[in-house]
This record gives C-alpha cells, structure tokens and sequence, in this order.
C-alpha cells in the first residue's frame, strides 16, 4: 500500500478474512487498515497486540480503520476467541511453520471417558 499509493506505512492492513469471521459480521474488510484500538493508537502489529491481549472473550472492542483511500470509519467488533482465537505464524529455517497463539482462549477441560454404547 505504501509502495503503490504512496500512503503511509501506519497501522495494521487488513489483507485477507474469511468468511463467517467476526471481521465479516463486523465489516471490517480487506484493504483497510486500523489505526486505533479502543482509542489507543495502533502503529504497527505489536501495539494492536498489546491493545488486544487480555481483552476477555466475547467482549466489543472500537476500532478506527482508514481505507486506502482515506475514508475512516469506526468499527465495532465482537471477539470470539473460541472459533477465531489470534495467533501468529513463523516459518523457521528449516521450511517448516511454528504457530503460537498470541492471547490464549480459555480452555475447557472435559473428561476423558470412552463413551458407553447402547445394548453392550
């Protein structure tokens, strides 16, 4: 985006959702990039981090977005950590990818019992 229409390389661009994502139910689309947080300003992909980490699930946050061409909107969206939890891809030396999650969902613990068939 800075390259092509010159537009300063400030915030974090939204390059891909998918379909069914909070970010589709919320529109907050491709080619936008959001600037603010919640108020806080959102410089590059460690601030958003930081702005985002501990928010609990299913809370709203407010998000500023500017548009390649200039338009600004103010967005809110729904996390919903359970179906779409954030985390971060990082391809190492030996051509494989590690993924970390970035701010963990809450983990359901459930009971590892075989499940008991009719009529045995």
């Amino acid at each position: 985006m800075a390259a092509q229409r010159g537009i300063a390389p400030y915030g974090v661009f939204v390059s891909f959702f998918f379909y069914g994502s909070p970010a589709t139910h919320h529109g907050l689309y491709a080619g936008r990039r959001i600037v603010e947080v919640d108020g806080q300003p959102t410089a590059d992909l460690d601030a958003f981090i930081k702005a985002v980490s501990g928010k609990p699930d299913r809370s709203s946050l407010r998000l500023k977005t500017v548009s390649w061409n200039g338009q600004t909107d103010v967005i809110t969206l729904k996390l919903d950590k359970h179906y779409w939890p954030a985390y971060g891809l990082v391809r190492q030396k030996d051509g494989s990818w590690t993924r970390t999650a970035l701010d963990p969902p809450a983990v359901f613990e459930f009971e590892n019992t075989p499940l008991e068939r009719k009529g045995e």
